[in-house]
């Protein structure tokens, strides 16, 4: 293999794109492990010392925190337009204002 290759193994173009020079599918499992797994364990071991006040605190934390990294990271970027990127709220109010002048 190169050492000028780019591209990851998985298709991405620019594998800095993702936090710690990551792949997305690095950091999908990453996430997956810290995020849900993690916080999981802690709640499960807080709920069984009897803390369940500051399970719950953890749990909200925990998953709230993942829930925000996975919109940051994968759903932020995506831009949501049609195939031809045209712009549809616009085109719908003037054929809707010609069908009233018939």
């Amino acid at each position: 293999m190169s050492s000028t290759l780019n591209e990851s193994s998985d298709g991405d173009a620019t594998p800095s794109q993702y936090p710690f020079g990551l792949s997305s599918r690095q950091l999908f499992v990453f996430v997956v492990i810290i995020g849900l797994l993690g916080p999981g364990l802690v709640v499960y071991t807080l709920e069984q010392g009897n803390y369940s006040g500051l399970a719950d605190f953890v749990w909200i934390v925990g998953y709230g925190t993942t829930v925000f990294v996975v919109w940051y990271i994968w759903i932020r970027p995506l831009d949501f337009v049609s195939p031809a990127g045209l712009d549809l709220e616009a085109d719908e109010g003037e054929t809707s204002g010609d069908d009233e002048d018939d």
